[in-house]
């Protein structure tokens, strides 16, 4: 219960920031909003201020701002439960808009909204939403999903300033875990287990000083020093430009010894390999295929490295030891690479926790937030080429789960979470897609072309499919929930 009073929190204050993103572009605009509310169905409570509703409803899955003059099934006026991928990459808007929100609250409810909008041409100020300029408008649609981004930055900024978790490997000597096939590192001559001393004239005597020496040496071949077994060897490696420390793990090959035992798995995926696979929250994953990770890069690599190929797993189980198989799965798809995973979250890697000056934390935010941008973009892509399953996809529900085992570690684990599922919010309604703020965007943009509006049929019928289809992708999403809900009691 405790877990679930947090979710409808955390997802009522990202809902209050994206509305709030329109609300005041629109005031701004010289708009008149008619209703402001968080919630669909009936109405419980509210206040009617100077011609605009600001109310609370019924279902708390979401909310909506109306603006005067705005009656298509389409537009701004929809934010509501999300949809996320099991990694947390990837959410979506429930399909309800305005105009579902009178279907939900029936005759009674139409009618007072009939009310509210006569107290809002009487008592408000502002014009028409489709009487303001069209850049105007698309300045109105593009403000919910920035004030996602601008929440997701300072929730991430504020993790960072007051509670950053520096990992105690990155003081360590800088040790190979796994070089994967085909990568810089690879051709360099490098192997798992490998220690690199220098990178060009520069010594490396740590993780923390090769990550920043390799940085500073990107779209270069330089020289690199490593001890192979105790014996010192050299050779040359071209850094091509990464825009993340995964792009130095995955393109480059350079991924550490992020810890001195296996991995610990913490939780489980329903309906992952690794669930299928028998595998479950402690187990100790003492090698794949015989060989011993000490990082989950390291592990996601290999997985990628043998295209999905069948996996035995060497597991301990407090005192026994299991032997299981498991299938993986593609988790995502960058640059037409699969990707591949086995659907588990790991315990982290020792670190301490440390407040970064103000400057340090913001520029660590926006490395998160471009890291998770486009993690968000490999799995769109992912999904769009049908390289990615929808089965890994979540909502409400799964949401839920994630929030209340989030809650378990306290609140900076939420707070990054609602950064998480903040960046998703935005992204997601950009996508050019009807009824999303996106798909308000681009008919503008269709509009501002041509010089003319787009004729109001045409409209009400691709925003009546896109309505039916993401209808249909929200149902999908909830069976997937409840299907996992149900294998996960009867395992």
């Amino acid at each position: 219960m405790t877990g679930f009073l947090i979710f409808l929190v955390v997802l009522g204050f990202m809902v209050l920031i994206h509305e709030a993103g329109h609300f005041f572009a629109a005031k701004w605009a010289g708009v008149r909003v008619e209703a402001f509310a968080i919630g669909f169905g009936k109405r419980l409570f509210g206040v009617i201020h100077k011609g605009t509703d600001y109310r609370v409803n019924l279902l708390p899955l979401g909310g909506y701002v109306k603006m005067a003059g705005q009656d298509e099934m389409a537009g701004i006026e929809k934010t509501s439960a999300p949809a996320i991928s099991q990694d947390k990459h990837l959410l979506a808007a429930e399909p309800y808009g305005a105009a579902t929100e009178r279907a939900l609250g029936g005759e009674h409810e139409r009618e007072i909204e009939a009310e509210t909008a006569a107290i809002s041409v009487r008592e408000g100020t502002g014009v028409e939403f489709t009487a303001v300029p069209r850049w105007k408008r698309i300045i109105i649609a593009l403000a919910g999903p920035v004030a996602n981004f601008i929440l997701a930055f300072l929730v991430l900024f504020a993790v960072n300033a007051f509670h950053h978790e520096d990992a105690l490997f990155l003081n360590g000597p800088a040790t190979l875990d796994y070089v994967p096939v085909n990568s810089a590192a690879a051709k360099a001559g490098l192997q798992s287990g490998d220690t690199i001393t220098s990178i060009g004239d520069h010594a490396t005597p740590n993780w923390q000083n090769l990550m920043e020496q390799t940085g500073a040496a990107l779209r270069n071949t330089v020289s690199i020093a490593f001890l192979h077994n105790g014996t010192a060897h050299t050779s040359q490696i071209y850094l091509e430009p990464v825009d993340d420390e995964r792009g130095l793990t995955d393109k480059i090959g350079i991924i550490p010894q992020q810890q001195p035992g296996p991995i610990v798995v913490h939780r489980v995926q329903p309906g992952t390999p690794a669930e299928q696979a028998g595998l479950k929250a402690g187990d100790h994953l003492n090698s794949v295929d015989g060989h011993t990770f000490h990082s989950v890069a390291s592990l996601l690599n290999y997985l990628t490295d043998g295209n999905g190929k069948l996996v035995v797993l060497n597991v301990q189980r407090g005192t026994q030891i299991l032997q299981l198989n498991a299938h993986p799965e593609i988790g995502a798809v960058a640059e037409n690479r699969k990707q591949f995973r086995l659907g588990f979250e790991p315990e982290p890697p020792p670190f301490t926790v440390t407040r970064m000056p103000v400057g340090a934390a913001a520029a660590q935010s926006w490395r998160d937030n471009i890291h998770f941008s486009l993690l968000i973009g490999q799995i769109l892509h992912g999904l769009f080429t049908r390289q990615v399953s929808m089965k890994n996809m979540s909502g409400p529900v799964g949401i839920e789960q994630q929030v209340a085992e989030a809650s378990k570690n306290g609140i900076w684990e939420v707070a990054s979470l609602t950064a998480a599922i903040s960046l998703n919010l935005g992204i997601f309604n950009l996508l050019p897609i009807p009824i999303l703020d996106g798909g308000l965007i681009l008919f503008l943009i269709i509009e501002s072309i041509a010089r003319r509006d787009v004729k109001p049929v045409v409209k009400e019928r691709v925003y009546q499919a896109a309505f039916v289809c993401i209808l249909a992708f929200f149902c999908f999403v909830m069976w997937n929930d409840i299907s996992r809900i149900i294998t996960t009691h009867h395992s």
